[in-house]
C-alpha cells in the first residue's frame, strides 16, 4: 500500500521513493536521504545542544511545508489520500532543514464509497497524543484526522515538548489540552511565553506566535466539523511565514516580495471566506527560485476514477526508455482497446487520433501515438494533482503506442472559446473563466515548484487545457515537457529544436531557443487573455494583418478610455455580466506574463495569488 502510494504521487515535501528490492522474502525500500533526520530528534533529543536548535524560521517554514504535503494528498492527489499517522517522527528534514513527510504505512485513500469522506474502521492504529478523538472513540476515519495530527505537531514545534508526557505530579500532560489551558483565561501573553520552547531563548516574535498557537488549537478541537480544512491553514500559515521574513532579515536566504493588487474574493463558491491573499514571497538558495506563499485551494474536486489494478510485465520493447517508463502501469489488451472504442470507429472519434473508450462502464480516451512517447510516459507516471490529465494505462501494437487517460467530458477549453461560442447555451460564464485560469495555473506551478524534479510544459496553449464535467480545467499533452535539470544555469536551458504554436511562444524561445518557466508564464498569459476576450491566440485580420493577443492586450491597457477598450476586448458572449474591475486585474495580470522580457514575467505562485 506504501509503494502504490509512493510511486503515484510528487511533492517536494514528501519523501521519494526511488527504488526497491525483494529477497528472501523481505522487500528493501531505497528513499532519497533526508541529511537532518527526523523533526521529533531535534526537538527532543538534540534539544539541549543549542548548536543544534532549530531557530524560529525554520519551525514556521517546517510547519509550513508539512501542511502543504497534506493540503496535496486531501485535494490535489486523484484520488485523494489521508496520512493518518502524521507525527514529528514521520517528519524528515533535508540538508536545507525542508520538511518531507514520510512513512505512509497506514495512508488510506478516500473512495467514492465513503459517505461525505467518512470512513469507519475497527482497526485503530497510531501514536498516542496525535489521535482525534472519533478516531480513537469510533473509529472514524476523515481528512480532518490528519488536521488534528498536524495541529499536535505545530505545537511541538513551538513548545518543543512531546505529545503525550508524563508528569510526575499532574499525571499525563497532552498537548493538545494544555494549549487550551495557554490560550484561554488571563496572563495569555506571560503563559505563552511559559510554553514556548525555551531553547528559542525569546528570539521570536510573540504575536507571530499567538497566532500559531491560535490555528494550532482549531486544528485540536474535539470536534472534527469544527476543526480548519488544511487550504484554510495554509493561508494562516503563509501570513505568518511572510511576516517571519520580515521580522528576522538576516538569514542565508534571498527573499523578494511582491504584492499582487486583487480582490479578497475567491472565484469559487466554496472558498468565498478566504481572506485577502498574502504577499508573494520567493526564496532564492543557491540560484533556484521556490516559493513559500501559501493559497487556499479550491475544494470542489471531480470524482475520483476508481483504478484498475496495476501489474508488471515483462515486454520485448525496442526502447529501453519506453520500457522504463511504462513498467508500472496498466497494460492493456489490444482487443481490449477494440472492444471499448467499438473498433476505433468513427462514432467514437474525439479529436484527430484521440477516441472515447468504455472499460466497464468506466469512459475513457484512448490516444493513438506513433515514434517515441517515453518522455511524456515518464512524467505522467511520475506526478499526480486534480488539474493534470491522469493516465491510467498503455498498450503496445504494431509500431503504435495507445495510451489510455482520463475522460474529460467537456472537451478542451479551444472548443468552448471558439467553435462553440456562437451557441449561448455552451457559452462560458465568468466563474468558469476565472476558476479555469485558476486551475491551469495550480497546475503549472505544481509543475515548477512542487515536484522532484521540476518541469517546464512547453506547450500551454487552449487545446492543451481539457474541461472535465465540473468545467475543472486539467492540464494535458505534456510531449514537448522538459525536466529542469540540476547543471541547467539557474534553471535556463538552450535548444536549436524550436516548436511551438504561433502566438504562445515567447520572444527569447522563437529568436534565441530559451527555455526556462518564464516560457510557461507566457503561453499562460496568452490563454488568460483567451479566456477573457474569446479571441484566438494570433488571427489574420483583412485590413490590420496579423493580430497578436499578446500585443493586442498592451494597445487596450495603455493610453486613454481604457474601461472602454476593455469592455471592447471581452468576449461578448459574456454579454456584459462580468465584474468589470476584476476582468481589468486580469487583464493587467495577463499583460505582465506576455512581457518580452523574461525577467519581467511574474513567477507562477505569485500568479496563483492575484487569481
Amino acid at each position: 500500500s506504501e509503494i502504490n502510494l509512493l510511486k503515484m504521487i510528487n511533492h517536494t515535501n514528501i519523501i521519494r521513493l526511488s527504488g526497491y528490492c525483494i529477497h528472501q522474502g523481505n522487500t528493501y525500500l531505497v528513499y532519497e536521504y533526508a541529511y537532518n533526520g527526523s523533526l521529533s530528534d531535534w526537538l527532543r533529543s538534540k534539544k539541549n545542544q543549542s548548536s543544534l536548535t532549530l531557530s524560529w524560521k525554520q519551525r514556521v517554514q517546517i510547519a509550513y511545508d508539512v501542511g502543504d504535503a497534506i493540503n496535496y494528498l486531501h485535494n490535489f492527489t486523484n484520488p485523494p489520500y489521508i496520512h493518518k499517522n502524521l507525527k514529528t517522527s514521520n517528519i524528515l528534514l533535508d540538508g536545507n532543514f525542508r520538511a518531507k513527510l514520510a512513512n505512509f504505512g497506514l495512508a488510506r485513500m478516500v473512495e467514492n464509497d465513503d459517505q461525505g469522506g467518512v470512513h469507519m474502521t475497527r482497526h485503530v492504529v497510531g501514536t498516542h497524543g496525535y489521535m482525534a478523538p472519533e478516531y480513537i472513540e469510533n473509529g472514524v476515519v476523515t481528512p480532518k484526522l490528519d488536521v488534528f495530527g498536524f495541529g499536535v505537531v505545530v505545537l511541538e514545534l513551538l513548545s518543543g515538548r512531546e505529545a503525550a508526557a508524563i508528569d510526575k505530579k499532574a499525571g499525563e500532560q497532552l498537548l493538545s489540552a494544555a494549549v487550551i489551558r495557554v490560550l484561554e483565561g488571563d496572563n495569555v501573553r506571560e503563559k505563552l511565553r511559559g510554553f514556548i520552547d525555551p531553547s528559542l531563548k525569546n528570539e521570536y516574535p510573540l504575536d507571530l506566535a499567538f497566532s500559531m498557537a491560535q490555528q494550532a488549537k482549531l486544528c485540536v478541537v474535539d470536534d472534527p466539523n469544527a476543526r480548519p480544512a488544511m487550504s484554510e491553514i495554509l493561508v494562516t500559515l503563509s501570513k505568518i511565514l511572510s511576516s517571519t521574513l520580515d521580522w528576522d532579515p538576516s538569514d542565508e536566504f534571498n527573499c523578494s516580495r511582491s504584492v499582487s493588487s486583487g480582490s479578497p474574493t475567491s472565484p469559487s463558491d466554496q472558498t468565498h471566506h478566504t481572506p485577502q491573499p498574502p504577499p508573494s514571497d520567493t526564496c532564492q538558495r543557491s540560484g533556484k527560485e521556490k516559493p513559500v506563499t501559501g493559497l487556499e485551494a479550491p475544494k470542489t474536486l471531480p470524482e475520483s476514477a476508481d483504478y484498475t489494478e496495476n501489474k508488471s510485465w515483462s515486454v520485448p520493447f525496442s526502447s529501453q526508455g519506453l520500457h522504463h517508463a511504462i513498467e508500472s502501469l496498466t497494460l492493456y489488451k489490444f482487443h481490449d482497446l477494440q472492444i471499448a472504442t467499438d473498433y476505433f470507429g468513427e462514432a467514437n472519434i474525439i479529436k484527430g487520433s484521440v477516441y472515447r473508450g468504455s472499460f466497464k462502464g468506466d469512459t475513457a480516451a484512448v490516444k493513438v501515438m506513433k515514434g517515441d512517447v517515453s518522455s511524456e510516459i515518464n512524467l505522467l507516471k511520475m506526478i499526480n494533482h486534480t488539474n493534470i490529465i491522469r493516465l491510467s494505462g498503455y498498450c503496445i501494437h504494431q509500431g503504435n503506442t495507445y495510451l489510455v487517460y482520463e475522460y474529460a467530458y467537456n472537451g478542451s477549453l479551444s472548443d468552448w472559446l471558439r467553435s462553440k461560442k456562437n451557441q449561448s447555451s455552451l457559452t462560458l460564464s465568468w466563474k468558469q473563466r476565472v476558476q479555469i485560469a485558476y486551475d491551469v495555473g495550480d497546475a503549472i506551478n505544481y509543475l515548477h515548484n512542487f515536484t522532484n524534479p521540476p518541469y517546464i510544459h512547453k506547450n500551454l496553449k487552449t487545446s492543451n487545457i481539457l474541461l472535465d464535467g465540473n468545467f475543472r480545467a486539467k492540464l494535458a499533452n505534456f510531449g514537448l515537457a522538459r525536466m529542469v535539470e540540476n547543471d541547467d544555469q539557474g534553471g535556463v536551458h538552450m535548444t536549436r529544436h524550436v516548436v511551438g504554436t504561433h502566438g504562445y511562444m515567447a520572444p527569447e524561445y522563437i529568436e534565441n531557443g530559451v527555455v526556462t518557466p518564464k516560457l510557461d508564464v507566457f503561453g499562460f498569459g496568452v490563454v488568460v487573455l483567451e479566456l477573457l476576450s474569446g479571441r484566438e491566440a494570433a488571427a489574420i485580420d483583412k485590413k490590420a494583418g496579423e493580430q497578436l493577443l499578446s500585443a493586442a492586450v498592451i494597445r487596450v491597457l495603455e493610453g486613454d478610455n481604457v474601461r472602454e477598450k476593455l469592455r471592447g476586448f471581452i468576449d461578448p458572449s459574456l454579454k456584459n455580466e462580468y465584474p468589470l474591475d476584476l476582468a481589468f486585474s486580469m487583464a493587467q495580470q495577463a499583460k505582465l506574463c506576455v512581457a518580452d522580457d523574461p525577467n519581467a514575467r511574474p513567477a507562477m505562485s505569485e500568479i496563483l495569488v492575484t487569481l
